[in-house]
């Protein structure tokens, strides 16, 4: 058993004509998606096309979200990824529309490409958008993966697999489910490495149904993203070598076996209570209260010049979001505290249920293996007469 790193390794010699493409492999190009490859990737198709080696020997492999360096070192020596090209680099970022897209595709033979969809970057108008998924049923950077993975349809032939990680495994699922018919019909599979949901009237949509059967949907037993809002397919759970749910966001960190992920029956009791807590806050708060909440703390953050993950580390940021926070008017400060107030007596609340349920199957067992060794006992009794 072992990590993302350790599969390169294992299968650094073997082609993906003898070892046929797989979930492992999807995971692995979710992340190189996040690398710089705006500096090397051409934007059309047949334009500069570098291959995996030379992207890693030219971009930095090294950023805020994640150190890639460890995986881009064996990438570039592998047989089985070291000579995939990838081209039509696609990259957006328009602040009004509140939209973060970012795509490429890798051409893993004459006859298989894959359509990768980045997650969310570090910057705020990436996560302003994945509070929007909560409300709305399509977010630009949707509508936008359902006309690159068209596009990509339309210049390859033959299978295409489409991945992605964190929202990038949301566009992926999207675009393979809502994409035209003749385009549907090349998809061989989606693979969604914990991508969030949907919200409650587009998981009943009959495309993500039919679409369900090729969607394999993956995250770790402490998931704090993939488990938020509704999924059409069954999600596996994937053992992490990480502890906490933060740090097991990242494949990097998730148990391999041969050619497959190491799955468990059930999420972690913790990873699960977060999971309840979460949608039970996110589908009891009225639509406009979501609408007000989140166009609140964007503000607030943009208030305070806060335009990156990166920004939280600078103190006078923080100060500024305070500040910004201290002089809104009562009802809009109100507004925000009221939902973050919903939120905690959400978790007060479910916290109970559960430790009553805990209490309940605690006190049953007992009574069930109190029957056993009675009856055991009795019929030792009877044994001996």
């Amino acid at each position: 058993m072992g990590v993302l790193v350790d599969y390169l390794k294992w299968r650094v010699y073997l082609s993906f004509d003898v070892v046929p493409f797989n979930e492992v492999d999807g995971a692995i190009l979710s992340l190189f998606v996040y690398l710089p490859l705006e500096e090397v990737v051409g934007d059309a198709f047949g334009g500069k096309s570098p291959s995996i080696e030379k992207i890693c020997n030219s971009v930095e492999t090294k950023n805020i979200l994640m150190d890639l360096t460890e995986l881009c070192d064996n990438l570039k020596v592998s047989s089985r990824f070291k000579d995939v090209r990838l081209e039509k680099f696609t990259n957006r970022l328009k602040e009004k529309k509140n939209e973060q897209f970012a795509a490429v595709c890798a051409r893993i033979s004459a006859q298989q490409t894959a359509v990768i969809f980045r997650g969310t970057d570090a910057t705020i108008v990436g996560w302003r958008e994945n509070m929007d998924l909560a409300y709305n049923d399509q977010v630009p950077s949707q509508k936008d993966a359902v006309r690159y993975l068209e596009s990509a349809a339309n210049h390859y032939i033959g299978d295409i697999y489409v991945v992605g990680h964190s929202k990038g495994g949301n566009l992926a699922v999207y675009s393979g489910a809502f994409s035209e018919e003749l385009t549907k019909a090349r998809v061989k599979a989606i693979y969604n490495y914990d991508g969030p949901g949907f919200n409650s009237n587009v998981v009943k949509a009959h495309e993500l149904k039919e679409a369900a059967g090729k969607v394999h949907t993956f995250v770790p037993q402490n998931s704090l993203i993939g488990i938020l809002l509704d999924h059409a397919e069954k999600c596996q759970v994937i053992r992490s070598e990480n502890s906490t749910g933060v740090t097991q966001h990242l494949p990097l960190s998730w148990e391999v076996v041969r050619d497959r992920f190491q799955t468990l029956e059930a999420m972690a009791w913790s990873g699960g209570a977060i999971k309840n807590v979460l949608n039970t806050w996110i589908s009891n708060l009225p639509e406009e209260k979501k609408v007000v909440f989140i166009d609140q703390l964007f503000g607030l953050f943009d208030e305070a010049k806060i335009n990156t993950v990166g920004d939280f580390k600078n103190l006078k940021n923080l100060y500024a979001a305070l500040k910004a926070f201290e002089s809104l008017d009562d009802e809009a400060k109100g507004q925000i505290e009221q939902v973050i107030g919903q939120l905690i007596s959400t978790a007060k609340t479910m916290a109970i249920g559960d430790v009553r349920s805990d209490k309940e199957a605690l006190t049953d067992a007992i009574k069930k293996r109190f029957s056993e060794v009675m009856g055991s006992a009795k019929a030792d009794r009877t044994l001996k007469k």
